[in-house]
C-alpha cells in the first residue's frame, strides 16, 4: 500500500530523473534514413506507433526501421498541399492532421492518400473539440472543419456586417487564441477579441477602446474556466465573467500561454519572466522564475511538465505534489538544440525535431 509519505518520495524520484534525463548530454542525434530533410519543424506519434515528422521539404512516415516519405504534386490533389510542414496532430480516432503553408491535410490511411483543406494563407492555431477542428489563419480568418461531414465553415472579417468577427489576421505570436464555450466560442484575433455562436455562426466584436476586459487588441491566449474566461495579452492577464459583466485583473506580466493543469484542476500561466499557477477559483498559488520567455508546456507525466518554447534551448522542468497541499518544485535545464517540436512517446523517450536534426533521449 502506498501512503502519502511513499507517494512523495516516488514523486521526488521521478522529478530526479526527468531532470536527468533532460540534460544535454544525454540527448543523442538520431539519423533516419531516407527521410526528405533534416531541417525538423514538427513531430507527432499516432497509437499504431507510427512517428510522424515533418520538414521544411516534405512529411515523414517512421516505424522505427523503415521511413515512407509524402510531398506535394500539383497535378495530384490526393498529395500534400505543400511541402513545409508546420505542425502535426492526430485525434482521439487517431486520424493524423497535417498543418502546411497551404491549409490542412487529412491523412487517409486505407488509400494512403491525403484530403485537402485550403486555407488561402497559412494555418497557425488549432483546437480540436469532439467533432469540430477550428483553424486560425495568418490572413483569412478561422475556419471550422467538420470531422464528420468534411464541410467547412469560414469566419472572416467583413466591413459591411456588424456580426462577423472584428479581423480575419492572426500572428504566430499568439498562442492559444480561440477557446469553446459551451455553444459558442471566443476567438482572439490581432485586432480584437470575438464570442461565436456556433448555431447562429454570428459573432460580438470586443475591443479595448469599449471593454474592459480587453486590455489589447492582440489576444495573445485564452481559456474558459469555471469562473469564466482568462484573457491574456501584452498587457496581463485578466478574467472576464460575461454573465455579470464583470473583469478581474490577474496579472500585470505579459500573458504567452494559458493551459490546463490536470493535477490541480487550475491553469498554468507563460510568461517572459515568470509562469503562474492558478487554482480553480483563479487565485494564484505558486510563482515560478525564469531566465527566458515560455511559450510551450509539455506533460512529461504525472505532475511532471516541461515548460519551453520553439528557438530556446533553455527549459524548465517542473513537479507538482499530488497531496492537498500541491507543493511545487522546479529544475531549469538546457537541450542540446534549439527546439521547434517536442514528443514524449508511451516508453518515455523524449525526441526533439529541431532544424539541426533529430535527437532522441531514452527513457
Amino acid at each position: 500500500v502506498l501512503t502519502k509519505q511513499t507517494n512523495k518520495h516516488w514523486s521526488l524520484f521521478f522529478f530526479l530523473a526527468i531532470c536527468s534525463l533532460l540534460r544535454a548530454e544525454d540527448f543523442k542525434r538520431k539519423t533516419i534514413d531516407n527521410i526528405t530533410s533534416n531541417r525538423m519543424l514538427s513531430i507527432a506519434r499516432d497509437s499504431t506507433g507510427y512517428v510522424w515528422l515533418g520538414t521544411d521539404e516534405g512529411l515523414n512516415k517512421y516505424d522505427g526501421l523503415k521511413t515512407t516519405n509524402y510531398r506535394s504534386n500539383i497535378f495530384d490533389v490526393s498529395t500534400l498541399s505543400s511541402n513545409r510542414i508546420w505542425d502535426i496532430f492526430v485525434d482521439r480516432d487517431n486520424r493524423v492532421w497535417i498543418l502546411n503553408d497551404r491549409g490542412v491535410d487529412l491523412y487517409n490511411r486505407k488509400e494512403n492518400k491525403f484530403i485537402r483543406f485550403p486555407s488561402k494563407s497559412r494555418p497557425l492555431h488549432l483546437l480540436n473539440k469532439k467533432d469540430s477542428l477550428f483553424v486560425t489563419t495568418r490572413q483569412h480568418g478561422l475556419f471550422v472543419i467538420d470531422k464528420n461531414t468534411a464541410e467547412e465553415t469560414i469566419f472572416s472579417f467583413d466591413p459591411l456586417d456588424p456580426m462577423s468577427i472584428s479581423s480575419s489576421r492572426f500572428s504566430i505570436e499568439q498562442t492559444t487564441p480561440i477557446t469553446k464555450d459551451n455553444g459558442a466560442i471566443w476567438v482572439g484575433t490581432t485586432n480584437g477579441l470575438n464570442i461565436i455562436n456556433l448555431q447562429t455562426k454570428s459573432a460580438k466584436r470586443h475591443y479595448r477602446e469599449k471593454s474592459e476586459h480587453v486590455e489589447s487588441d492582440t489576444i495573445l491566449a485564452a481559456y474558459k474556466t469555471q469562473k469564466g474566461l482568462l484573457i491574456g495579452t501584452s498587457a496581463g492577464l485578466v478574467l472576464y465573467n460575461k454573465t455579470t459583466n464583470k473583469t478581474k485583473k490577474i496579472a500585470e506580466e505579459k500573458t504567452n500561454n494559458i493551459a490546463p493543469i490536470r493535477e490541480t484542476s487550475g491553469v498554468v500561466i507563460l510568461g517572459n519572466k515568470k509562469t503562474l499557477f492558478l487554482n480553480k477559483s483563479a487565485e494564484i498559488t505558486h510563482t515560478i522564475l525564469h531566465k527566458s520567455p515560455k511559450k510551450e508546456i509539455l506533460r512529461l507525466g504525472i505532475g511532471q511538465y516541461l515548460l519551453w518554447s520553439k528557438g530556446d534551448e533553455k527549459t524548465v522542468v517542473i513537479n507538482i505534489e499530488t497531496d492537498p497541499h500541491h507543493i511545487l518544485s522546479s529544475k531549469e535545464g538546457k537541450l542540446p538544440v534549439k527546439p521547434e517540436d517536442i514528443l514524449i512517446d508511451p516508453e518515455n523517450n523524449i525526441w526533439i525535431a529541431s532544424k539541426e536534426g533529430l535527437f532522441v533521449a531514452s527513457g
